[in-house]
């Protein structure tokens, strides 16, 4: 019954991203039909009508790339093809100073602890991807005059911490299910960013997951057969 239920599973993902891949090519050309249709009026009230329409689109667009991005790294699950020596230190002290400079403006604590000369096996896009969206997502959670961490250790041992409100103990695993929001107010995403953060790192051999950091939440990435 339990491979009966996850190969139904499996099937309704694979049409769910079969039917992203569809249909974002004509929201696509839908968008640039509002486009031009705003490039021949000058009436405010529906310029602000269809700018809002376009908003609309946008965002469920980035929905579909979301999705078909994680539908297409968990395809590469344990294929190391297309992999290459990279540097995780220049990497991560890269998105520091970028992280950086936002947290001052947010009234946030920033600090980063890289170790020099880590180098990994992987995509450097990916890697970048998957450091940028537990950074966005501890930067979401933390208040104005929080803290947020990231440290890279050798293994390499990944560490992105914040000490905003947390997460419950029931819903750890969770987060890294697709459209599971803790946040439910409008703008706070789609749900998606744990998750494809999670099949980037099983694509590397990589697993992820969050604990308490008494106070706020505490992300872990390392090697599969690490010691916890």
């Amino acid at each position: 019954m339990l491979d009966q239920v996850q190969r139904l599973m499996e099937a309704q993902r694979s049409v769910s991203d079969q039917t992203a891949h569809e249909i974002r090519t004509p929201l696509m050309h839908l968008d640039t039909r509002i486009l031009k249709a705003m490039e021949r009026t000058d009436d405010e009230g529906l310029l602000r009508t269809l700018g809002r329409s376009r908003d609309e689109i946008r965002s469920v667009v980035r929905l579909l790339d979301s999705l078909l991005d994680i539908a297409g790294t968990q395809a590469l699950r344990g294929d190391r093809r297309g992999l290459a020596d990279v540097d995780l230190s220049e990497i991560a002290d890269n998105l520091a100073d970028l992280y950086g400079a936002s947290a001052e403006d947010l009234g946030i604590a920033f600090n980063a602890m890289v170790a020099p000369g880590i180098s990994f096996r992987a995509d450097p896009m990916q890697i970048t991807r998957l450091l940028s969206n537990l950074l966005d997502n501890a930067f979401k959670y933390v208040p104005r005059g929080g803290s947020v961490l990231l440290s890279l250790a050798p293994g390499p041992l990944i560490i992105v911490q914040d000490n905003g409100r947390g997460i419950p103990a029931d819903a750890r695993e969770l987060v890294f299910d697709r459209y599971v929001r803790l946040d439910p107010s409008p703008g706070s995403g789609h749900g998606l960013g744990l998750a494809l953060a999670r099949a980037i790192a099983e694509r590397h051999g990589l697993t992820i997951h969050v604990e308490d950091a008494a106070p706020g939440a505490r992300f872990v990435v390392q090697p599969e057969m690490a010691d916890d």
